[in-house]
């Protein structure tokens, strides 16, 4: 409301602070196509008002005027309607009926000085129509698109643009740019580089548009085609254990989601050094496994999307692969036997064997556990059994068993004899008596009984030449002797042979026993 800073005595004003109002305020706003309607207002009723508009010239035209001792109203031009009101604020009102933007309107009052007071006009262009394209028509998940947002006429102001999906709004990936022309007009690009992700697909993306405060422009929806190719899942999962034998062992090759649909599967097995194609269902099944089934399965399911691959484990179990003897050497009561345990080329998924049974046949008999001592080796498949307490001068047979829970399996036999055992022999020499001899790894062992002294005698053979045939020698130095500990040391020289001799002394009682008889 206006306060009059003067005072009102018999009718008579007293006129203080004269002033002008002018609505509304700088930039008046009008929407293109619509009237404007501006108002001045002054704080006494005398004095004469005129509106005005400047060009761009800076010149002053005319539109309307009003007031004076006959408080009249004049419109000057047909663009424009003044109105004036005359109660106790004077009011003076003036109609566009075509703004123009920019366009400055001036309110003039006159009473005891010149008062002004003007206005710039902003026509508003609102956003019409928008389009949204793309140059795609589907998305592969992870990939991206870009999806364009463009007002189809020039607007003033420019136009913010917004993002949607569904019911949510998008901040990221979006890039904008305004075009601005002499007319101070607008147009905006506004592009979301949208990247795909399967939870997406079906979704509707769409922009929206606003220049003037509380209007808004939807473009139209586009909805999301995106192609995916969920992760493969294979029952039964991870690996499964099964025994030679095992009949209809089914595998699954599962998508649980995919756009569109899959199109092809494809089992691939491989083990250590192959890999082929086995099946193009989603299923395969091992009609009776075997050994040979053992290995790693994939399943790859394909769309347009791409593809995706699961794995399982087959693992047949079998009895284990036939040992192999490579060495059997016999000596007097033992023999040394070498195997190895062969692996396939699934040697990875082969399970061990738990046990290995050395069995052995004498003379054709059937084959019987033995006794052996393990010789422990540092190479793994490779064993070392040294079986023990057999008998001299015989032929045996052996074979390994090798065996886990599963089943044995069994070398082939191989044969070997035993040594013949010591020798025996009648000496008179020196009146010692009967005199037992023995070759055990190249030592000669002579034990005398009847008499008051036993000897033992060693031959240790040394070669002369590399290629020297071995031969045994026997001497015999067995006398009585009371006072010397050693007796008649030699050292022969026999061909290629060099025969070292010593004879031990021992203290006996005087009768001594052979056997388990006393005898």
């Amino acid at each position: 409301m206006l306060k009059y800073s003067c005072v009102l005595l018999f009718s008579l004003f007293l006129i203080c602070g004269f002033e002008l109002i002018l609505k509304p305020e700088t930039p008046a706003f009008v929407k293109k196509g619509q009237t404007l309607e501006l108002t001045c207002q002054s704080n006494v009723p005398v004095g004469i008002y005129y509106f005005y508009m400047i060009d761009v010239k800076g010149r002053m035209i005319s539109l309307g005027a009003g007031g004076g001792a006959f408080r009249s109203c004049h419109s000057f031009i047909n663009q424009t309607r003044f109105e004036c009101d005359f109660e106790e604020i004077w009011t003076f009102k003036l109609t566009l009926l075509n703004p123009i933007h920019n366009q400055t309107i001036e309110c003039s009052g006159t009473y005891n000085r010149t008062l002004s007071i003007n206005t710039t006009i902003f026509v508003q262009v609102p956003v019409s129509t928008l389009t949204l394209s793309t140059t795609q028509t589907t998305v592969m998940a992870s990939r991206s698109i870009n999806i364009t947002c463009i007002t189809n006429d020039l607007v003033r102001p420019a136009e913010s643009i917004s993002w949607y999906k569904g019911t949510s709004a998008i901040f990221t990936q979006i890039t904008t740019s305004i075009q601005h022309d002499a007319n101070d007009l607008y147009r905006t690009v506004s592009v979301l580089r949208y990247t795909g992700a399967p939870e997406d697909n079906g979704q509707q993306v769409y922009c929206r548009a606003s220049n003037i405060e509380g209007e808004h422009v939807e473009s139209s929806r586009y909805t999301l085609n995106v192609t995916y190719i969920a992760e493969v899942q294979i029952l039964p999962i991870n690996s499964l254990n099964i025994v030679a034998g095992t009949k209809q062992v089914w595998l699954y090759c599962h998508v649980s989601n995919a756009n569109p649909e899959i199109v092809s599967y494809r089992w691939t097995k491989s083990n250590s050094l192959v890999s082929t194609v086995v099946s193009s269902a989603p299923m395969y099944v091992i009609e009776s496994a075997v050994k040979e089934d053992t290995g790693n399965y994939t399943c790859t399911a394909y769309n347009s999307a791409g593809n995706s691959s699961g794995t399982v484990d087959i693992y047949v179990q079998s009895r284990p692969m036939k040992p192999t003897i490579t060495l059997v050497d016999c000596d007097v009561t033992s023999a040394t036997i070498l195997w190895t345990l062969s692996t396939s080329l699934n040697f990875r998924y082969t399970p061990p064997f738990q046990q290995g049974t050395l069995q052995l046949s004498e003379r054709n008999d059937e084959f019987l556990n033995c006794s052996y001592e393990k010789i422990e080796t540092n190479v793994s498949s490779v064993y070392i059994y040294r079986a023990i307490d057999l008998n001299p001068s015989t032929e045996y047979k052996f074979r390994v068993v090798a065996s886990n829970v599963h089943g044995s399996s069994f070398s082939d036999n191989r044969t070997c004899h035993t040594a013949e055992k010591p020798f025996i022999s009648q000496s008179k020499d020196c009146n010692n008596g009967l005199i037992i001899g023995g070759s055990l790894g190249g030592a000669f062992i002579i034990i005398v009984s009847g008499g008051s002294a036993i000897f033992i005698y060693l031959q240790i053979n040394r070669k002369k030449q590399q290629t020297a045939e071995q031969n045994d020698h026997y001497v015999h130095h067995i006398c009585s002797t009371n006072e010397h500990p050693y007796q008649d040391i030699s050292d022969q020289n026999k061909g290629a042979v060099k025969v070292i001799e010593r004879a031990e002394y021992m203290e006996l009682e005087d009768n001594i026993y052979t056997n388990d008889d006393g005898q």
